[in-house]
């Protein structure tokens, strides 16, 4: 079983390089290639700009969630929290994982005061989709072939423990 969720602290990046290739969701759809993938996340990540969460079993990272940080559209003194990449090793789920790095993420971000938080995930991503929806978000709109889903990170009655 887990055995804790933690955020990364500057220079741990690279403690999750092995995991983020693996799960194959870095690819040259946003990048040149992966290696640029992993340079810009990375810059990100040191400018403060992205968070990212793991999850451990034992000494080995198992589950990932790595959040980018958005400015409001609508206010622009405000800002959002974005779910860039959210994966468990596939040997661990199925397990309640997801929602439990979910609730860990979910409360970390109520206390940035944060306005809200949104993913995009395939329309044929089902399980995920099940998860988001038994988590609280709501289907946003659509956009491709991506299904778009966000939540209300200051409605204090969603809180978990």
């Amino acid at each position: 079983m887990l055995n804790n969720f933690v955020e990364l602290k500057k220079g741990e990046f690279k403690t999750i390089e092995p995991l983020l290739l693996k799960s194959g969701l870095l690819g040259e759809e946003f990048t040149d290639n992966i290696s640029n993938s992993f340079s810009k996340l990375k810059h990100n990540f040191n400018r403060n700009k992205l968070k990212v969460f793991v999850g451990y079993q034992k000494e080995t990272i198992i589950s990932f969630c790595i959040i980018v940080l958005h400015k409001n559209l609508y206010d622009h003194t405000a800002y959002d929290w974005h779910i860039a990449y959210f994966y468990t090793d596939i040997l661990f789920r199925r397990q309640g994982l997801g929602y439990k790095m979910l609730t860990h993420v979910y409360n970390f971000l109520t206390k940035t005061k944060a306005g809200n938080l949104s993913l995009y995930t395939t329309e044929d991503n089902l399980p995920a989709i099940a998860l988001y929806i038994k988590f609280g978000f709501k289907e946003s709109n659509f956009l491709g072939n991506y299904n778009c889903y966000s939540m209300c990170l200051n409605d204090y009655s969603l809180v978990r423990r």
